[in-house]
């Protein structure tokens, strides 16, 4: 992972997406964002790194719903992807992938606020402010406040929403903090968006400093989006 990202940054690209049979999980990342889904099976110590524009192909054609088959070569360097009348024969990507379990392990440990929220409703507050590419979060008490500010064009938005559980760890008890403290952070407003539109069900939002990575979990889903720096 990369440090918290400029403004002038441009957009990374996914580079592939690493099948750790091993572990039975799926990742993928492209350093300034990481999803890891727990997928729930298992098989041997496999592990395959398929390019993200082909797997996105094949999901595109394949059929909405039903389990899809997945094998290799003897030399792990293609894998075929079949589902119904639909194959794809994928050629692997050479080199390693990052070394996501130092990222994820362990980030609880260190967190200074979690917050459980509803993925529906943090949507719907992000599409009343989508406006600029970059969503400035203030949080403060149990509170979620999401505004933008295009300096172009003049145009800003702010809405809010408050969490279902906030608590603060690792810091002072909430009784000795005063009335103005707060955490506030910036992300791209895209990648939160796509966070959470892969989730179902309440998430976890964790935090650890404003201008280091937010953890959000939801069942077998992790996703670690990377701050922007203002």
């Amino acid at each position: 992972m990369l440090p918290a990202a400029s403004k002038e940054d441009k957009r990374p690209t996914l580079q592939g997406v690493l099948f750790n049979f091993e572990e039975g999980t799926v990742v993928a990342t492209d350093s300034y964002r990481l999803a890891v889904c727990d997928a729930g099976w298992a098989a041997g110590d496999t592990q395959l790194l398929v390019p993200a524009s082909a797997l996105t192909q094949f999901l595109k054609l394949k059929e909405k719903s039903g389990k899809v088959k997945i094998s290799c070569n003897e030399d792990r360097t293609h894998t075929l992807f079949e589902h119904g009348n639909t194959s794809l024969y994928i050629r692997a990507v050479e080199g390693k992938f990052p070394k996501y379990h130092q990222f994820i392990d362990g980030f609880e440990d260190n967190a200074t606020l979690k917050l459980e929220v509803s993925p529906d409703e943090f949507l719907d507050a992000l599409e009343s402010v989508d406006y600029a590419a970059t969503v400035r979060l203030r949080i403060e008490k149990d509170d979620i406040q999401l505004s933008v500010e295009d300096r172009e064009s003049g145009v800003s938005a702010a809405t809010g929403f408050s969490a279902k559980r906030a608590e603060r760890v690792n810091g002072e008890d909430e009784e000795d903090e005063g009335d103005d403290e707060y955490f506030a952070t910036a992300y791209n407003l895209k990648f939160l968006k796509d966070g959470m539109s892969s989730m179902e069900g309440e998430v976890e939002f964790i935090l650890q400093e404003p201008l280091k990575p937010a953890l959000f979990k939801c069942g077998r889903f992790s996703y670690l989006l990377m701050p922007i720096r203002l």
